[in-house]
């Protein structure tokens, strides 16, 4: 059983200085575990002997060792017993000297601390002395100061009086330590009462009747300026009050001048006063006085309660050209003041930079006086007048009705051919183009006297009225602008955003859907090109006065407290969408106008009259006849409109006439039942004549006037239409058999391809009832998706309005404009 003899620190101590793997050597030793561990059955017991003898051996050598061990610690122990008697004695000896030199140290110390004592005492002394010598000087030299100073105030000496106060002001700053002591007390009240009579004595001179040299009053300025701000304000009160009596007595409330019309006589009194004095005062006062500032200030706060009690007398018996007159003269007024004072404040500062003073920081510093917006709150309550004036201004210039005088542009016949020259356009007599004749030639008769309206109708042209209005509000926003108003310019912009508004409602008014005779039809574009000009003015006139929203326009500008601009900015927004819608409606009812004529020129389309007209002894012609009305009435109405609609709003007006009239023909091929190879022939040929009319229709009359660039979209629009239908009528001419649906899925682009689709084919052919549902089957069979019941209507490009123009989400009912129902059986 293991015991433990050392506790675990010896343990430690043990391990390290003999450190041993034998398991003998554990402190946890167990000799019964080492045993079993060793012996752990018989056959090892043989070893056992061995063992023994190896065990007793380590014992023996180890007994061996401890006592060798023994005698040798036996045998020094008396040398260690003297060398620690020896150790103990030298530190006894050593403690003793340590003793005695902490005593000695002490009483150096201690003398060394006397002497610092005594030396401290002495500087002391040396520097009360020093302080007291020089204080008996300063004391000396301060009474020798006072009694110059009362002797030069006494001879009216400003100049010496500047010099002594500067330094008697300086001593008496010094002494204010010593203020408790009876004699710095009495020499500091001679002081304190000599510079009290200075100052009083200098602003009495200001109000003496007789004439004061400037000189004299310059030094005396001087003198005062060293004593303090308490006493040059208090000099400059007195002057100021003294300029202002004449204007207080001139301009008392009950006499002449004082009447608000007479106010401008204030502002010339005091511009004649600034002007009188400037010299004087650059002169006399010291610059940080400020007091021409404060002259205009002064003045300032005594018209601004008098000409606030004169409007209030006034109010009903204002005129507004009087209003407005007085209110410009205050503006200058302000502006005049602020740059006098402004003016004078630089000046200053540079005159104290260039003499290099001590107090260039101080005079570099001074305030910026500003008037603006101070006399101009008194109109604030009155200012409603200026608006109605405003108002029934604009009310009187935005008409009521649009007169036909207004569209003498409009009422110019234009002579088709002779602007055209060479579209294929017959034209007789400078009577609309007459397709009598057929044929690609152009032949023209009459030319001449269409001519003049030619040069009369021009691109872009607007009403005269909307001129009139927007010159009006240019006119107004000056006059606005100019009153430095911010909340003013608010409310006349308000006025502008109403009669806007009111002249959008009357353009709406203008014109019928569609338009009945050609007049109207360019009466119709005249006012898309004024709705397309008042919505961009506005939208200009929005951003100029607001900023967009985010700050910068010219509200912004204006000195008043801020004003909440958002509902203006609203008002603005729904003036802009009014003159879009009217934009989008307007282009809507033209296009009205094209596809009603369009409607009977189908008709003859529609009841299958063009294929008896193709000869018998041919397969196709040309073009049917009506494919030749189609040309002219879209030619005709295309020139018409584009003599005066403008390239963006023609633009748009040709994607609406395509999106409506393409779809017109694509539907009244689709009415037909039983047609021929021939009549697909010629569906063919007028299909390719009808989509080369379209392509030409943006430049007609005018080649030039877009460049290919221009027309993808357009072109794109009405190429895809027509050649889904090309390849429709391929289908057609393809004979009943089983390669029927496959040619079907050959030649139709695949979002073309529906069981609906394929099924109106079929119809073309004759099929019907029964006979289509094998053929349907065997289309859905190719997992062609079913479609829709009829025809699209639109093409795989949406109509976009152009970027100039606004959006055409407006819609116009054209529900009274049917097809023809007639078909060929």
């Amino acid at each position: 059983r293991s015991c433990r003899h050392f506790s675990d620190a010896v343990e430690k101590v043990l391990q390290e200085v003999c450190p041993s793997d034998d398991p003998v050597d554990s402190p946890d030793f167990d000799p019964v575990a080492y045993l079993n561990d060793r012996f752990p059955d018989d056959a090892s017991l043989k070893s056992l002997p061995t063992f023994y003898d190896e065990v007793k051996g380590k014992l023996h050598r180890a007994e061996t060792d401890l006592l060798d061990t023994v005698k040798t610690q036996a045998t020094t122990a008396t040398e260690a017993a003297q060398d620690l008697t020896d150790a103990q004695t030298a530190v006894l000896k050593l403690h003793s000297r340590v003793s005695d030199i902490k005593v000695k140290a002490s009483e150096s110390e201690e003398r060394v601390r006397s002497l610092c004592f005594h030396i401290r005492q002495l500087d002391t002394a040396k520097t009360n002395l020093s302080d007291s010598v020089k204080t008996l000087k300063k004391l000396h030299l301060w009474m020798l100061q006072i009694q110059r100073l009362q002797d030069a105030f006494e001879k009216r000496n400003f100049t010496d009086c500047r010099v002594l106060l500067v330094d008697a002001l300086s001593h008496s700053a010094y002494f204010e330590r010593f203020k408790d002591v009876p004699k710095i007390r009495e020499l500091r009240e001679r002081v304190s009462n000599t510079c009290k009579q200075l100052g009083w004595h200098i602003q009495n001179l200001f109000v003496v009747e007789s004439a004061v040299p400037d000189d004299t009053l310059r030094e005396a300025c001087l003198a005062a300026d060293v004593m303090g701000p308490e006493v040059w304000k208090a000099i400059v009160q007195k002057f100021v009050k003294k300029e202002l009596e004449v204007y207080t007595l001139k301009f008392k409330r009950g006499t002449e001048d004082a009447k608000f019309e007479k106010t401008e006589r204030r502002f010339v009194h005091i511009r004649s006063l600034l002007d009188r004095d400037e010299r004087m005062i650059d002169y006399v006062f010291p610059p940080r006085w400020c007091v021409l500032q404060e002259v205009c200030l002064e003045f300032c706060l005594k018209t601004k309660p008098e000409l606030t009690f004169a409007l209030r007398e006034s109010a009903g018996n204002i005129d507004v050209a009087v209003l407005i007159y007085i209110l410009q003269k205050t503006i200058e007024i302000e502006k005049d003041l602020t740059h006098r004072a402004r003016r004078k404040t630089l000046l200053a500062a540079e005159a104290a930079k260039e003499r290099q003073r001590s107090d260039v920081e101080a005079e570099t510093q001074l305030p910026d006086f500003k008037f603006n917006n101070f006399l101009l709150q008194c109109f604030d309550d009155h200012m409603g007048l200026y608006v109605q004036q405003e108002k029934d201004l604009m009310h009187s210039i935005v008409p009521d009705t649009l007169p036909d005088a207004e569209f003498t542009v409009a009422q110019e016949d234009t002579n088709l051919a002779a602007v055209m020259g060479g579209v294929g356009t017959v034209t007789t007599g400078g009577k609309p183009p007459s397709s009598a004749t057929g044929g690609s030639g152009t032949t023209t008769s009459g030319a001449g006297s269409g001519g003049a309206g030619a040069s009369t109708a021009r691109v872009g042209t607007t009403l005269p009225s909307s001129d009139d209005v927007f010159v009006l509000i240019k006119e107004s926003l000056k006059r606005a602008s100019s009153l430095s108003r911010r909340q003013t310019l608010v409310e006349v912009a308000g006025v502008w955003v109403s009669e806007l508004s009111r002249y959008a409602d009357v353009l709406a008014t203008t014109y019928a859907v569609p338009p009945p005779t050609p007049f109207a039809e360019r009466k119709l574009c005249c006012v898309v090109n004024t709705a397309e000009k008042c919505r961009t003015t506005a939208e200009e006139l929005a951003m100029a006065l607001l900023g967009g929203g985010n700050g910068g326009g010219r509200l912004d500008l204006l000195p008043g407290p801020g004003v909440d601009t958002r509902a203006l900015m609203q008002d603005f927004e729904t003036v802009v969408d009014k003159f879009a819608n009217v934009y989008a409606k307007a282009i809507l009812s033209l296009v009205a106008g094209i596809e009603k004529e369009c409607l009977e020129a189908l008709s003859e389309f529609t009841s299958g009259m063009f294929i008896t007209s193709i000869p018998k002894d041919t397969t196709a012609q040309d073009r049917s006849p009506y494919v030749l009305k189609l040309r002219r009435v879209l030619e005709t109405h295309v020139f018409n409109c584009s003599a005066i609609l403008e390239r963006g709003a023609l633009r748009y007006y040709l994607d609406k006439v395509a999106v409506r009239i393409v779809p017109l023909y694509t539907k009244g091929i689709y009415r037909l039942r039983g047609v021929s190879d021939t009549t697909v022939n010629q569906l063919r040929l007028d299909c390719r004549a009808l989509e080369g009319t379209f392509l030409k229709l943006p430049n007609v009359g005018d080649p030039s006037r877009y460049p290919p660039t221009a027309l993808t979209g357009f072109n794109k629009r009405v190429t895809r239409e027509f050649e889904k239908m090309d390849r429709t009528l391929k289908v057609l001419q393809c004979d009943l058999s089983n390669h029927l649906v496959d040619f079907y899925l050959s030649v139709m682009a695949e979002e073309d391809r529906t069981v609906q689709h394929f099924g109106m084919i079929l119809e073309l052919k004759g099929l019907k009832g029964e006979e289509l549902r094998p053929w349907l089957t065997l289309m859905r069979s190719k997992s062609v998706p079913d479609g829709e019941a009829v025809a699209p209507s639109t093409s795989s490009h949406p109509i976009q309005a152009p970027t100039a123009g606004p959006s055409a989400s407006t819609a116009v009912s054209y529900t009274h404009l049917t097809l023809p129902t007639k078909r060929i059986v």
